[in-house]
């Protein structure tokens, strides 16, 4: 599974951002832990965003 992707938009306040990115996370890991394999789907908005945007994300 690709981990879903919930919108981050340039306009959007930093911590709708931040609750976007949480989300996709959060079901990427809820599935991981009940046996499926997932793909990380990473997006960014625009520099604000680039700081958490890569947090929890295993490199390689």
């Amino acid at each position: 599974m690709i981990s879903p992707d919930f919108s981050l938009y340039r306009k959007m306040p930093l911590c709708m951002q931040k609750w976007s990115t949480y989300q996709g996370r959060a079901l990427a890991h809820w599935w991981s832990e009940n046996g499926m394999e997932v793909i990380p789907n990473v997006r960014f908005a625009d520099e604000r965003s680039y700081e958490f945007c890569f947090s929890g994300i295993e490199k390689n």
